[in-house]
């Protein structure tokens, strides 16, 4: 009985040193799963993509197409059947030429007659030249001017008109004594408009020595 209990008891004894054996001194302290800590992602911090900074595409910059600086053309318009012309340059064109008749040509009528002719060559229009007659109360109206305008001051004088009154074409040359007040009279009562259907174009003067030339030509624009 005693070798029973001697061996239980060496059997518990031998158990329990075992079990102590295999106990842990401590709690198992796991070591802590350390989370993978990547670096955090940066952001791909591309160097912001300059759009493309080509030399701003400069505008084609042509000396800006001077348009053509030709000489201003003659407004002329020519009449299609013989080709002359009839222009705003008319009036000045018979004033260069009463001015040319001039030096060499003293006679009123001669002078308004080879106005008249030049004109027939630059323009469509055929005008007849003559002397004004100072009506017998000596007052000196015409028609070219104010009616209520009378024209004083001049001696004597010859016109060239059309055959057609309502052309409003007319021009003068007039002998004075005093140029400068005869042209500021004709200035001041110059009327283009004349004819009521019609009108003329501002008058043309030139003045040479004791002479006025004045003239109308038709507006045709």
């Amino acid at each position: 009985m005693k070798k029973r209990m001697m061996s239980l008891f060496v059997a518990i004894m031998m158990v329990g040193m075992v079990a102590c054996g295999k106990k842990d001194s401590g709690s198992t302290t796991i070591a802590p799963t350390t989370q993978q800590t990547q670096a955090p992602t940066k952001e791909e911090t591309k160097a912001p993509s300059k759009e493309e900074t080509k030399a701003p595409s400069k505008e084609e910059t042509k000396a800006p197409s001077k348009e053509e600086t030709k000489a201003p053309e003659n407004e002329a318009t020519k009449d299609p059947e013989n080709n002359q012309e009839t222009t705003n340059e008319l009036g000045q064109k018979l004033a260069a030429k009463f001015k040319e008749e001039k030096a060499k040509e003293s006679d009123l009528l001669k002078l308004a007659q080879a106005v008249a002719e030049y004109a027939g060559t630059v323009s469509e229009y055929s005008l007849n030249a003559a002397m004004y007659e100072v009506p017998e109360d000596g007052k000196k109206f015409l028609i070219e001017f104010d009616g209520a305008s009378e024209i004083k001051n001049f001696k004597s004088a010859a016109f060239f008109k059309p055959m057609i009154g309502t052309i409003p074409f007319a021009g003068y040359i007039f002998e004075t004594d005093d140029a400068q007040a005869l042209l500021a009279e004709l200035k001041a009562s110059a009327n283009p408009r004349w004819n009521v259907c019609t009108e003329a174009k501002p008058a043309v003067y030139e003045v040479v020595d004791n002479t006025v030339f004045v003239v109308f030509v038709p507006n045709e624009e």
